[in-house]
């Protein structure tokens, strides 16, 4: 499973803000790459992506072998 976060301006009420958009991408059994989840955080700190795999668990993730990510240090803590 690959996952990043990116960080992207978003609109609310008129005023833009940064916001990070956590992604996991795996391939699935016929080979394709599929999208396993998408959510939004404020930032990319270790409580974000916490709730982003919880939310991946929560939705039935399971039997990962290998996470593939970048750099961030909100996952090496």
């Amino acid at each position: 499973m690959y996952v990043d976060g990116i960080y992207l301006k978003r609109n609310w009420g008129g005023e833009y803000e940064n916001v990070a958009v956590f992604v996991a991408i795996a391939v699935n059994d016929d080979s394709y790459r599929e999208v396993l989840g998408a959510a939004e955080g404020m930032k990319e700190d270790k409580a974000s992506w916490v709730n982003f795999f919880q939310w991946l668990r929560g939705r039935g993730l399971e039997g990962v072998k290998l996470i593939v990510g970048g750099k961030c240090l909100g996952m090496l803590v």
